[in-house]
């Protein structure tokens, strides 16, 4: 199959077109060429892929799609707004050493030492291992969004523990142990 073909079916599904043979057509080509639709189709077109999975799959890949789609549609609006506001660097020094309060006990990351990355990035792994293709997926997301969002260049003031959080294995982090369940 050509890209031009895939993207045929997902416009079809979008539309609700020929959709039982599509879904069919659609999840056996992602399924079976993941590997080649990661290395071929534009940031655009995987999270495209990744819609899709959130509004046809199954159950589990609804839920894993609906991560993977959040988490682009966040780095999207993020850098929109690093464009509109424009800042300049007058707080990056207090960043990458403290919080800034933003509002309601919402604080901002801490640049240099703020695990939550970690966390978030830990939890969606444990997840994504349920559906391969979207756990695939997912990483090449992350991959094209590492080279090209400006939102995600901060890793620069802290490479070693950025690349290890967001970009890495996360099965070295550990869960706390003192959770009351």
């Amino acid at each position: 199959m050509i890209k031009d073909e895939l993207i045929k079916l997902i416009q079809n599904l979008r539309r609700g077109d020929e959709l039982e043979k599509s879904k069919k057509l659609f999840f056996k080509e992602v399924e079976i060429n993941a590997e080649k639709w990661c290395n071929e189709l534009t940031l655009r077109w995987l999270i495209s892929v990744i819609d899709t999975y959130a509004d046809h799959g199954t159950e589990i890949e609804k839920s894993n799609a609906l991560i993977v789609s959040t988490f682009a549609n966040l780095i999207k609006i993020g850098d929109t707004s690093l464009l509109l506001t424009r800042p300049d660097d007058s707080m990056l020094p207090r960043l990458l050493k403290d919080v800034v309060f933003l509002y309601d006990e919402i604080n901002s990351l801490r640049i240099a030492k703020d695990d939550m990355p970690n966390v978030l990035f830990h939890r969606i792994s444990d997840v994504m291992k349920q559906t391969p293709a979207i756990e695939l997926y997912f990483e090449e997301i992350k991959s094209r969004f590492r080279e090209n969002s400006k939102m995600l260049k901060i890793s620069q003031y802290n490479p070693q523990f950025w690349d290890k959080i967001f970009f890495e294995d996360r099965r070295h982090f550990k869960m706390s142990q003192n959770v009351d369940r």
